[in-house]
């Protein structure tokens, strides 16, 4: 009975920890610059995601103009960083092979989940206003480079 369930628990182990690996594998395709395939108010869209080991970088460009700067944890602790030249709030975590953003500015709440499990060819952004609540929008990005974190 005992030898059955040791066995049953190191199964459980195995699968969960592979699992684990697959995510982190995943989450390494995110390292990158990545550029706005679509047209309209997202063209000249250029996002970069860095991850530093203990923080990621995340920086949004459009036609040049740095309009988002953070320089985060990935473990869900508040910090601050810059949208436009204001100061905003944001907490990073991973949630399966995804990055969530939760970025806050004033009143104003936003979800943006990044997401490039596949290929690694495609960055896709899911942008939920939490609050005020309003319409999701999803926008997908190509690769431009990729940093050496993405090759481990």
């Amino acid at each position: 009975m005992w030898l059955r369930f040791a066995s049953c628990g190191a199964a459980v182990l195995f699968l969960a920890a592979s699992a684990r690996a697959d995510d982190w594998a995943e989450r390494a395709k995110l390292d990158g610059t990545w550029q706005s395939s679509t047209e309209g108010k997202d063209a000249g869209s250029v996002w970069t995601l860095q991850d530093k080991d203990t923080t990621m970088l995340v920086t949004e460009t459009r036609n040049g103009e740095k309009l988002l700067e953070i320089d985060c944890n990935t473990e869900g602790k508040e910090c601050t960083g810059k949208r436009s030249g204001k100061t905003v709030k944001v907490t990073l975590y991973y949630s399966g092979p995804g990055l969530v953003e939760i970025e806050t500015r004033g009143s104003e709440v936003v979800r943006r989940r990044f997401d490039a499990s596949g290929a690694g060819g495609t960055l896709r952004i899911d942008t939920t206003p939490m609050s005020p609540p309003g319409k999701a929008e999803t926008i997908e990005l190509k690769r431009l480079t990729a940093t050496a974190a993405a090759a481990r």
